[in-house]
């Protein structure tokens, strides 16, 4: 036969096994697994499109930038066609050149000079006007070197002009006679200041944008202003990308401003310049990653609070187990206590078998049955126990005051005393191992003598409820134990009594009357018609 709890409440049996535990520990572990690979794909969700923002706004930009500066370029190939302007080229006419070039500074203030120089490179005109600059060679230059080339459009490289002496790009167109041939060179110089007052307006939320030319030196940044920062951004990765020719997106180290950056490049060859719109990826993403702590936190908090409710059933699992598991060993002693009675044992040896089990159970180093003398006003120990043996030897006696209050212990209140601080009488001896606090049990309202458990704890003296009723149980059963074997002993000596009382009696009386005696012992055989019927 099944136990009827065991059979109807599997899940009880379940919960108590460590493999629930374990079971319920991996699935949270799979729920947190799975918690952080969402938040990864989130992240790098996250992170592909900015990459994409910020591509569409390098495109824009370089389109930008590409459009505007053709645009100059356009202009000054509209110049380089007009018949008069190109007529007082071929004759080196200054005066008329200077009107064609004054038209067009004047036009398009952005161009912060413009000059003319033969095909040799040297400079014999220019607006506004610098004299002491004719004449002088600037084949040197990059302009130069890049526009003779192939005698085409060419952007330069940035350099520091030789009259302003201020970093600038310069772009620079041949100009060509009906037959195709080379008579002059046009250019227009660009300040990176005025190159920033048209790139500054455009806002990047959450980053940044930057320009280099094909040295990787600066055309344009929001801070990093003037010839000193020119260079800064040369041996950056992204810089260094672009110039290898691989525009496009990516996430790098930014060495200079010490961060990590989304960053999108795009490359204007045109010009000769590269573009890259960039983003912290701290700053992008902030309120990713904050939402992703809140939720971890508010992750952890229902953990550790399920945890917590875990622990704390796990833990009044354990404890009412440990309780059962008490309350059955409390019965268990008790029954053999009572098999005891019913096998008529002293109360020495149901004592004696008792003690062990009630010092595990209570899970104190001693046990001790007394007995109390009140007329002497003496204990006396029936049994004790420590922690390895029985106490073996004369019964130890000792003063009824070192058992505390005598009334509370008739009216079942349990007493807790330090024999340390505890005087005995004169001519009293205290017992051995009477050093700790010691919790009592109540005795039973006897004039003789009455029964009473000791127990040995904590040198705090602290007996929690739970051991002192324990105790109270087995006083109580043990008292009973005592009074039934006193019981029987007084019904054994009565019988003794009366036996030998009869036993007297009948001694006597056979001495008083012998041959009355002897005739009851021999009667006559009846006769007669009454004999007859009696036999029948």
């Amino acid at each position: 036969m099944i136990p009827w709890t065991m059979a109807s409440d599997p899940m009880k049996r379940l919960r108590g096994s460590p493999s629930f535990y374990g079971v319920v520990a991996a699935l949270l572990l799979v729920v947190f697994v799975a918690a952080a690979l969402f938040f990864a794909r989130a992240i790098r969700v996250e992170e592909q499109e900015h990459l994409a923002q910020n591509d569409a706004i390098a495109r824009s930009v370089a389109a930008s930038i590409e459009a505007r500066e053709h645009g100059y370029l356009n202009v000054l190939r509209s110049y380089a066609g007009r018949f008069r302007f190109r007529e007082s080229i071929k004759r080196r006419d200054r005066t008329e050149a200077l009107t064609h070039l004054r038209q067009l500074h004047q036009s398009f203030p952005d161009l912060d000079r413009v000059f003319l120089a033969d095909p040799a490179g040297t400079v014999w005109a220019s607006e506004p006007e610098s004299p002491e600059n004719y004449g002088q060679s600037y084949a040197f230059r990059d302009w130069y070197r890049g526009v003779s080339r192939s005698w085409q459009p060419y952007m330069s490289e940035i350099y520091e002009t030789a009259h302003e002496r201020k970093p600038a790009v310069a772009l620079a167109m041949p100009i060509r006679d009906v037959d195709g041939q080379v008579i002059g060179i046009i250019t227009s110089v660009q300040n990176l200041d005025t190159l920033r007052t048209w790139l500054a307006p455009i806002q990047i939320p959450g980053g940044d944008l930057f320009v280099v030319d094909r040295k990787g030196q600066l055309v344009f940044h929001r801070t990093r202003a003037g010839a000193d920062h020119l260079a800064d951004y040369v041996d950056i990765p992204v810089v260094r990308r672009l110039l290898e020719g691989h525009d496009g997106v990516a996430e790098l180290e930014n060495p200079v401003d010490g961060e990590v950056s989304l960053s999108a490049s795009r490359w204007v060859p045109a010009l000769g310049w590269g573009v890259v719109v960039h983003r912290s990826k701290n700053v992008v993403l902030q309120r990713t990653r904050t939402l992703i702590l809140a939720a971890a936190a508010v992750a952890v908090v229902l953990a550790a609070t399920l945890a917590g409710l875990g622990g704390l059933a796990l833990r009044n699992e354990r404890r009412a187990a440990a309780a059962l598991a008490t309350s059955n060993e409390r019965l268990n002693l008790l029954h053999e206590i009572d098999l005891a009675l019913i096998a008529g044992e002293t109360p020495v040896t149901i004592a004696e078998a008792a003690l062990p089990r009630l010092r595990d159970l209570l899970g104190v180093p001693r046990a001790t049955v007394n007995l109390f003398d009140l007329k002497a006003g003496a204990v006396e120990w029936l049994a004790a126990i420590g922690r390895r043996r029985f106490y073996q030897g004369p019964r130890v006696r000792y003063s009824l005051e070192l058992a505390g209050d005598l009334a509370a212990l008739r009216r079942g209140e349990p007493q807790v005393i330090d024999v340390q601080v505890a005087a005995p009488e004169p001519g009293i001896r205290r017992p051995a191992g009477l050093g700790r606090p010691r919790v009592h049990g109540g005795a039973h309202d006897r004039p003789w003598r009455a029964h009473r458990l000791d127990q040995l704890r904590r040198p705090t003296g602290v007996f929690p409820p739970e051991q002192i009723s324990i105790a109270k149980d087995v006083a109580a059963q043990l008292a009973i134990a005592l009074e039934q074997a006193r019981l029987l002993e007084r019904v054994t000596r009565q019988a003794e009594e009366l036996e030998q009382r009869v036993e007297q009696r009948t001694t006597s009386s056979s001495k008083r009357s012998p041959s009355v005696a002897g005739r009851k012992r021999t009667p006559t055989a009846p006769t007669g018609p009454r004999a007859s019927s009696s036999r029948v």
